[in-house]
């Protein structure tokens, strides 16, 4: 495991700015386009959590050889792994991380998803849902 931090901007728009991107079709193309997508994603997890009153409880797994989980959320003494994904096509390959995270963990981490730009979702192992719905991955069932 490595123990350095991410680092996110809290405004996905200024970080756009500052890179340059002016439009739809430069941000399609342009080689940040997942980290800012991932962004994003965590940030409307942690909003999603702090206007329930809760704290985020968000980390994220990164190991030596550089396999890693974009956003674990700590539920009670589950690990909820989510991937990340800025394709707005499903790959298989997007599952790897999750199955490698799955093996390590095993129970403690009962479920898994998939959050990706796309706009269909489906359910197998790994609960796939369009990024809209990041917020149902982190807000408590009531």
């Amino acid at each position: 495991m490595i123990k350095s931090p991410k680092i996110y901007f809290t405004d996905t728009g200024l970080a756009s700015y500052l890179l340059g991107i002016e439009n739809v079709e430069q941000m399609q193309r342009d080689p940040l386009r997942g980290a800012l997508f991932e962004n994003l994603i965590v940030l409307e997890c942690m909003k999603a959590r702090y206007n329930q009153g809760l704290d985020p409880n968000f980390f994220f797994y990164r190991d030596s050889q550089g396999k890693e989980i974009d956003l674990i959320y700590l539920k009670g003494r589950e690990l909820i792994p989510v991937e990340i994904k800025s394709s707005q096509t499903y790959n298989s390959s997007f599952l790897s991380s999750l199955e490698m995270f799955h093996a390590l963990v095993q129970e403690r981490a009962p479920k898994s998803f998939l959050l990706y730009s796309g706009e269909k979702g489906a359910i197998r192992k790994t609960q796939m849902l369009p990024w809209r719905e990041a917020s149902k991955v982190v807000v408590p069932e009531v």
